[in-house]
């Protein structure tokens, strides 16, 4: 522990070094992706391909010159050898994901030599999709660690000719010699929103980690950028829950400090030119009055959020306290101290107190002005009006964020769905297995006009009851890839769509009610 009530943790730079650590193990993961991506680009020998068939949901066959079997006698060929053209042979390779072309598009074939089974296709889509996502992520890794660098995590600076100095090179350090009179602490109602959001991040955290470790080899681009965005909000929701929970404000004849978890930052007293009692929403309740359209569109105008706020002479915001701490004594004695001395240097000189400057409060309320009433029920009266607006900005971009995830998949789901059903091509399936009691699964064969015979595995619903062996379903493909295909129930089409739709209204109902609550009037 520290001996200096007032220095910084040393555990923060610690956490500092364990964020950096992290990011740079995750930046070497990626690029090792990225070198593995690249590999194929680079070296290897090549050959003209064309791609003639899809020969299952995983892979496709290629046409090429009976010369490269020879250079490469390890490539695999399909069973069923369709028609090529003379001098030719079909080689059998997986599909890669992200791959643009169709089928008769032209293609190249790498290979290495000394291991010409792994072969690969080169394309744009299949090769530039995975190296530009990969070199984005590591880019964006980069931005993140320098970020990290930069944060003043760990660190004692003071306020001196409008410019954070470190303390260490300052011959007083404000705030020290604080009492037990001279401190306030952040309130615990001040708390209640971060609950909520750190509650719900971690099970979603948890949930789309065992998803990623499922769906990992299928797309590692997409479950890497998912768990690099959730672990960015995981972090600054962290670290605003630590800094609510540590923050203390103390105070001395010297000036003022402001300490937290992750660092110090003093104010001597002539650093600080004002410190009033702001109505932070002012600026939305002038946008709102100037524009008498919103209120016919059912748009309620913003409620007055006031915090305690000490600037310098140019207006530069320095320290920020809620209103909830007005009848404080300590608080008190803190207005009091900033309330219009002459100041020195470092030091507070005798002087004449000025009362904080009254902000008017919402037009409308039937309410004695401020002006005109006593400090205890100014306090009294706003408390309960700031917690509201604080909490309802709060949830307004936590739903933003909640809700975004979930109707981006419905939106998705949906607009593939849509694609079946308008836009791909139909042809006439059989029913060839019918396998399970419970939740039957079906396997249907269907011919594309062009390509052989595939076949197309449904999942397991009630609807397969009544199917029967050799019963005919329609089947609707993609003409570029007769693989992407669905059966012609409702259950195949629109199970996905339901499920996030449902998901949606679950999670947008309880916010929709959330907010209602929040844009009500505090209760006096």
């Amino acid at each position: 522990m520290n001996a200096d009530p007032i220095a910084p943790d040393p555990r923060a730079r610690i956490v500092q070094l364990v964020l950096l650590a992290a990011l740079l193990v995750l930046g070497l993961l990626v690029l090792a992706l990225l070198l593995r991506e690249l590999r194929p680009l680079v070296g290897g020998e090549r050959a003209p391909a064309r791609v003639a068939a899809w020969t299952g949901e995983q892979t496709m066959a290629l046409e090429v010159h009976r010369s490269v079997l020879e250079r490469a006698p390890g490539l695999s060929q399909p069973q069923e050898a369709g028609p090529v053209r003379e001098e030719h042979r079909l080689v059998e390779l997986p599909i890669p994901p992200h791959l643009w072309a169709g089928i008769d598009d032209p293609v190249t074939l790498a290979w290495d030599p000394a291991a010409p089974q792994r072969a690969h296709v080169l394309d744009l889509g299949a090769n530039g999709v995975p190296v530009a996502a990969q070199a984005a992520l590591l880019l964006l890794l980069a931005l993140a660690g320098l970020g990290v660098h930069r944060l003043p995590i760990g660190r004692d600076r003071t306020r001196v000719g409008g410019r954070w100095i470190d303390t260490r090179q300052q011959v007083l350090r404000p705030g020290t010699r604080a009492t037990t009179g001279q401190t306030l602490r952040e309130p615990d109602n001040q708390r209640r929103g971060l609950r909520f959001w750190i509650v719900f991040l971690t099970l979603a955290t948890l949930a789309i980690a065992a998803g990623g470790v499922l769906a990992w080899e299928d797309k590692p681009l997409e479950i890497a950028a998912t768990g690099v965005l959730v672990l960015a909000f995981d972090l600054l929701l962290a670290y605003t829950w630590i800094v609510a929970r540590s923050r203390l404000v103390r105070w001395d004849d010297d000036g003022v400090a402001d300490t937290h978890f992750f660092g110090v930052r003093r104010l001597p007293w002539a650093a600080i030119a004002s410190f009033e009692r702001v109505n932070v929403s002012q600026e939305e309740q002038q946008r709102y009055d100037r524009a008498p359209l919103a209120r016919n569109r059912g748009r309620m105008r913003p409620k007055s959020d006031f915090k305690w706020i000490a600037s310098e002479a140019d207006g530069t915001q320095l320290l920020e306290l809620p209103v909830a701490l007005e009848e404080s004594p300590a608080f008190q004695d803190l207005q009091r101290r900033t309330g219009g001395f002459e100041r020195g240097l470092y030091g507070l000189a005798t002087g004449a107190v000025s009362e904080p400057s009254g902000v008017a409060d919402d037009e409308g309320d039937d309410e004695v002005p401020a002006a005109d009433r006593p400090f205890g029920a100014l306090a009294t009266d706003t408390q309960a009006q700031a917690l509201h607006a604080g909490f309802r900005r709060a949830t307004r971009w936590g739903l933003a964020l909640v809700l975004l995830p979930f109707a981006l998949a419905a939106a998705l789901s949906t607009w593939q769905t849509l694609q079946f059903v308008f836009l791909a091509e139909r042809a006439e399936g059989r029913v060839i297995e019918k396998s399970g009691d419970g939740l039957p699964q079906l396997t249907v064969a269907y011919q594309p006009q062009q390509g052989p015979e595939l076949r197309i595995h449904s999942d397991g619903h009630a609807g397969n009851a009544d199917v029967a062996v050799g019963d005919v379903i329609t089947v609707f493909f993609h003409v570029e890839d007769p693989t992407r295909a669905r059966l012609d129930q409702f259950l195949e089409l629109w199970l996905w769509p339901m499920i996030f739709g449902v998901l949606l209204l679950v999670v947008a109902v309880p916010a929709w009610l959330i907010t209602r609550a929040s844009s009500r009037p505090p209760r006096r």
